[in-house]
């Protein structure tokens, strides 16, 4: 994989959850505990642990495996398939593809591409993630081309821009810059289109790496404050803190070291304070080259080891 792939690029899977209405976990309790149907349990379960899946992984796993036993019972397979897409989307979370990959391809099997459409893509989509992760991307490729295709038959519109954006993402991955660029430039498209602003916000950034690895600072640092300017307006630190580091990164290249140095420490600020070790490695490996430009030797150093530390707790 390429090095600075997640340095730099942003893979936000931005409206990839389940067609599930956002429900608040409350009512849901209550729902709950006030039926005695096994398959109405196990949508119920299925919905909580749609909910958890970003806060608490491991409690989106429990109420994911309940859900899987209570469909067993009730002899419900699409809630079944169902909740094998959300025990694979937290297998892949949890960096396990193997395991996930196995509940993707359970659950295409209980699925149908007509009737469960809304998560059939997901399913398709997420069995690419996961062949992505194992490194095998002529599969992956295939996966989600064949998921853009689903969305799109589908009117979806969002998901389909995901779609393009994983397949952008495989490309670079793969060293094609030109196909990278082709396909972020068409989630760009979309997101514009239907105005969303999170999909924006990784869009203008991915598009602007782009421009950057190809020598023209000028667009990239463009695409860059677009994105700036999203993120600062939905406040998105994560995504935000990404942004600065690569402003910081090419004024470095440049040997504007006044303007490196502001972004590259506002970098580091966020990564701090929103205390996520990945993004602790990013900033401080950028700050550990600046000071090896700036000749500050010994603050290198100390970033440097801060980075290796962090990235030993990934």
């Amino acid at each position: 994989m390429n090095p600075v792939l997640w340095k730099y690029l942003i893979f936000c899977f931005v409206g990839l959850m389940g067609p599930a209405a956002a429900q608040n976990i409350d009512s849901l309790e209550i729902a709950l505990s006030g039926t005695d149907d096994l398959s109405v349990k196990a949508t119920i379960l299925n919905q909580m642990s749609e909910f958890h899946f970003n806060s608490d992984p491991a409690k989106s796993l429990d109420f994911a495996g309940k859900a899987a036993e209570m469909s067993k019972i009730a002899e419900d397979t699409r809630n079944l398939g169902i909740s094998f897409y959300w025990l694979g989307r937290i297998y892949n979370t949890l960096n396990n593809p193997d395991t996930a990959l196995d509940f993707f391809y359970s659950a295409q099997l209980l699925m149908d591409e007509n009737t469960d459409s809304d998560y059939y893509g997901l399913v398709i989509l997420f069995t690419g993630q996961s062949l992505k992760q194992l490194f095998r991307f002529d599969e992956a490729l295939q996966k989600f081309q064949e998921a853009a295709e689903l969305f799109k038959q589908n009117n979806d519109r969002q998901n389909q821009a995901g779609a393009y954006n994983q397949i952008g993402g495989l490309y670079y991955d793969m060293g094609d810059l030109d196909r990278a660029f082709e396909y972020f430039t068409k989630t760009l498209s979309v997101m514009q289109k239907l105005g969303h602003e999170p999909g924006l916000s990784f869009s203008y950034n991915n598009v602007g790496e782009i421009y950057r690895l190809k020598g023209n600072f000028e667009r990239a640092l463009e695409y860059y404050h677009k994105a700036v300017t999203i993120n600062k307006k939905i406040n998105n630190q994560a995504n935000l803190m990404i942004n600065y580091d690569n402003i910081g990164n090419i004024w470095l290249q440049l040997e504007n070291y006044d303007s490196a140095g502001f972004y590259l420490n506002q970098s580091l600020e966020i990564s701090q304070r929103l205390d996520l070790p990945k993004l602790k490695v990013i900033a401080m490996n950028s700050l550990a080259d600046y000071h090896l430009r700036m000749k500050n030797f010994e603050t290198s150093l100390h970033f440097y080891k801060e980075a290796y530390n962090s990235a030993s707790s990934l």
